[in-house]
């Protein structure tokens, strides 16, 4: 593969049960050809599954083409540990800068379901703020893309800085967060 990087991924689990623990981890990076036209293609090179206790498992495919490992965590405390050495493609950002903006009323229906309101997203905090720093942009990807660069130079990613109770109010007063901080922010 010409213009790559062979990059080393992987994570560690660890987990305390009190019984038996039916489980299923998504982990393993998607090797579908052209996963979304957004996604360079990654090649798996090598890849392995360990944990401590030992314990048996197996991937499979899911209905969507997810990867998924299944096993059963046995009482007390388990480790789990997924590395892989991967080879992606060299690729920049797909951009439409002439991407235009749908008011609500143009959206597709299936894209409805993502404007509902959530706990961790509070408009009635975050609104007129929002109104403040991005209303006078024009529409269309420029005010997207400012959006996106507001958030991350505003945040600062740290592991396990926030918890799963915490809104985008939360993590925008305190200035940390992770991965759904910055999503549920922006």
């Amino acid at each position: 593969m010409t213009g790559s990087r062979t990059l080393r991924v992987g994570c560690e689990i660890v987990h305390i049960a009190e019984v038996d623990t039916a489980s299923v981890l998504q982990v393993e990076p998607d090797q579908s050809a052209g996963a979304t036209a957004l996604v360079a293609p990654v090649t798996v090179l090598h890849d392995s599954w360990s944990s401590a206790p030992t314990m048996a498992g197996h991937s499979y495919l899911d209905a969507h083409g997810n990867r998924c490992h299944r096993l059963v965590l046995p009482p007390g405390r388990s480790t789990i540990h997924y590395g892989a050495t991967v080879e992606v493609a060299d690729s920049t950002e797909v951009v439409n800068l002439d991407a235009r903006e749908l008011s609500p009323a143009e959206l597709p229906d299936d894209a409805l379901t993502f404007t509902l309101p959530s706990r961790y997203v509070v408009p009635d905090l975050l609104g007129d703020e929002a109104w403040q720093l991005f209303g006078g942009l024009a529409p269309g990807y420029s005010r997207v893309q400012a959006i996106c660069n507001h958030v991350n130079s505003s945040l600062s990613f740290a592991y396990g800085s926030t918890t799963s109770t915490w809104t985008a109010a939360d993590v925008r007063a305190s200035g940390v967060g992770v991965c759904r901080d910055f999503t549920h922010l922006a």
